[in-house]
């Protein structure tokens, strides 16, 4: 594992304590715990940062699609003056 690149040293770590105790089935699952809390941290926080992108894109949509309608309009309106 530490000729590998793929691995993070507290990976390593964590399993040459786990061989040596004889524990290491309980040491992956602990590891598993901290990378699974990791990844849902990640993903909250992703999701925090592209809510207020979205709203944006939403309303940049909305007000497209109403130029889109009232242009028109305006246009008709200032031909007939």
């Amino acid at each position: 594992m530490r000729k590998l690149k793929y691995f993070s040293p507290i990976i390593i770590e964590a399993t040459n304590i786990g061989e040596k105790t004889g524990s290491l089935d309980s040491m992956l699952k602990s590891i598993s715990e901290h990378y699974d809390m990791e990844v849902d941290h990640m993903v909250k926080n992703l999701t925090t940062l592209i809510e207020p992108m979205m709203l944006i894109l939403l309303f940049g949509m909305v007000g497209l699609f109403a130029l889109a309608v009232f242009m028109p309009m305006f246009n008709l309106m200032s031909s007939m003056v």
